[in-house]
């Protein structure tokens, strides 16, 4: 007997699909009977993701890190200045109705919402620069922790 063809999964004058597929939606279908209610989605839409802001010495980091974060929700901007005081002032002018985080190696960052990553990691041989995995896994723990 092959896949689908059973008398039990058609319908007299149907096909198999017809008789898998429910006929009403369902709690957390939509109209096709697939993915999800309009109504099921709306807690996620009210909580609006931070804008995440990187300092000059985070760079290289940023661009590597770009398409994972925003595959997260996340928007990545890159300040056009170098001094910590112009990146303020520009993320207060230009995100002025949406949170920032501004994620930098400076622990004196003069900004109330920020996260240090670590320039140096304890190694077995002493210290080392981190890997971009390993600040991109320590920037997630920080980011979920919020």
């Amino acid at each position: 007997m092959s896949r689908g063809s059973g008398p039990s999964q058609a319908k007299p004058g149907g096909s198999a699909r017809e008789a898998l597929l429910p006929h009403e939606p369902g709690p957390g279908r939509n109209e096709h009977g697939t993915g999800s209610h309009p109504e099921a989605v709306t807690p996620f839409r009210q909580h609006e993701r931070p804008v995440l802001l990187f300092d000059i010495p985070c760079l290289g980091f940023a661009r590597w890190a770009k398409r994972r974060l925003e595959a997260l929700g996340y928007n990545i901007a890159i300040p056009p200045y170098t001094l910590d005081e112009h990146i303020v002032a520009w993320a207060r002018r230009t995100f002025s109705n949406r949170p920032v985080i501004v994620v930098t190696t400076d622990a004196d960052f003069p900004f109330e919402h920020k996260i240090v990553l670590p320039t140096y990691f304890k190694t077995n041989r002493g210290y080392g620069k981190p890997k971009y995995e390993r600040l991109y896994t320590l920037l997630c723990k920080a980011l979920h922790g919020l």
